[in-house]
């Protein structure tokens, strides 16, 4: 969840910002359109021109993103700097150049040799220094930041806050011509889901229910249908306890849910899944109170030994992760 923090530059940081971007060439996203739409869904939100204008190292095209402007940027960019979406271009087999301190930590394995920007507001001094040819973001931030960030390198916005799950990877896999790369990741997506429903049938009854709760420093919550929510009762098929249930029912887009610890025993389930959104000590604790508690201790699911903790990947909902979830799931369950 920490990847929701808004980026914020500092008055100074702009200053010198400006100065040193007045004697070079940085790209800009001035080249709007002034007719283009702001759609939610992929294909108005996002898209690219099919003919690259020059040749070489220095062709270029135009991106039009989520703010409605026509970008210009790199046909092949090779310096990606990713506040965001990070888990999708892995999926695609693309490495940024440069992202958050979240993501690397998140993905460390995948990541490694990466250059940080440090945290949501990423270091803008450090972003113009690692000289990034494309800057991928979101929508989440003010005009002002979004502004700040064009001054740099051409930067493309998308749309954050979709409905269909792997709607930023469609948008990405166009952002950076890996089409044929997104067809073949959804195809391998698609078997996996096959291969982790088959491994658990025999873990559990078909009407099981289950909870994905999530801590994150002090505060409690409870997964919907996105994210590890999606994975659960989405593609493995649990049902959800009946108060979830109904939250779901109210809107079939829900997301999340802050609960209280005397609450947790209103959602009764037979699988439990904690997913930790970070090693803080303070997160630990959260967990640790709720361990202790006689709350916990009469669910269902720890009576019967069926609580499972997982990474932070649950907490997402990229490519990357959602398929992470499928093999931590079955590794869990014990498939």
């Amino acid at each position: 969840m920490k990847q929701f923090r808004k980026l914020k530059i500092g008055l100074p940081v702009l200053a010198s910002l400006a100065l040193a971007l007045s004697g070079c060439g940085a790209g800009s996203n001035d080249n709007a359109s002034p007719s283009a739409s702001v759609s939610a869904s992929p294909p108005a939100s996002a898209s690219a021109s099919a003919s690259p204008s020059g040749s070489g190292a220095d062709a270029k095209r135009s991106f039009t993103d989520a703010t409605g402007k026509a970008v210009e940027i790199p046909a092949n960019p090779s310096r990606i700097a990713a506040v965001q979406y990070v888990g999708d271009m892995l999926a695609l087999g693309v490495k940024p150049f440069i992202t958050t301190n979240y993501y690397l930590d998140t993905y460390k394995t995948e990541l490694a040799g990466v250059a940080s920007m440090g945290d949501r507001p990423v270091n803008a001094e450090k972003l113009l220094d690692s000289a990034p040819d494309l800057i991928l973001t979101d929508d989440l931030d003010d005009a002002a930041a979004l502004e700040q960030l064009t001054k740099i390198a051409p930067t493309v916005s998308l749309t954050f806050w979709l409905n269909e799950p792997f709607a930023h990877l469609h948008s990405v896999a166009q952002l950076l011509g890996k089409e044929a790369e997104e067809k073949a990741w959804m195809a391998d997506y698609e078997a996996a889901v096959a291969s982790a429903k088959e491994k658990i049938t025999d873990k559990r009854q078909p009407d099981d229910t289950a909870l994905l709760l999530i801590a994150s420093g002090k505060d409690l919550g409870l997964s919907g249908i996105r994210n590890g929510g999606y994975t659960l009762f989405t593609q493995l098929g649990f049902k959800a306890p009946d108060k979830l249930q109904k939250l779901i029912d109210k809107d079939p887009n829900f997301g999340f849910e802050a609960v209280s610890l005397e609450a947790i025993g209103d959602y009764q389930a037979d699988h439990i899944f904690i997913e930790l959104d970070d090693d803080t000590d303070v997160t630990k604790e959260t967990v640790k109170q709720l361990k202790d508690s006689g709350i916990w201790r009469n669910l269902p699911a720890v009576k019967n030994g069926r609580v499972y903790e997982v990474s932070n990947k649950w907490g997402l909902g990229d490519a990357t992760s959602m398929k992470e979830q499928l093999n931590e799931a079955v590794t869990a369950i014990g498939g």
